[in-house]
């Protein structure tokens, strides 16, 4: 399992934050207006987690399924969005869980 931090802002061609984005929420609100599947439950909790913190957990298989839609011409992102959006899965930390959560 992997963290990937989404709470940023987007940043303009200039590398400049433009106002009032964050790409967690950004990213949840896309999640929560796409097309349901067989996995929405998954997906919801994930659009929650991002809206709420800007931070995700994947596996290395969830990761490439979030990948291949974040770049699926279907979820009507501009180009910057989603390069921003694929940049952070370039700086996932990988999860070692505290000792609270390995009881």
């Amino acid at each position: 399992m992997k963290t990937y931090n989404f709470d940023k802002p987007l940043l303009d061609l200039d590398e400049k934050p433009v106002e009032n984005t964050n790409l967690g929420k950004l990213l949840a609100g896309r999640i929560a207006t796409s097309e349901a599947n067989t996995r929405s439950i998954k997906w919801v909790d994930w659009a929650k987690s991002l809206h709420r913190t800007g931070l995700v957990m994947l596996d290395d298989t969830d990761a490439l399924e979030f990948k291949a839609w974040i770049g699926g011409e279907k979820t009507g992102m501009t180009m910057l969005l989603v390069s921003a959006l694929l940049m952070v899965f370039n700086e996932g930390v990988d999860f070692v869980p505290s000792k609270a959560e390995k009881i």
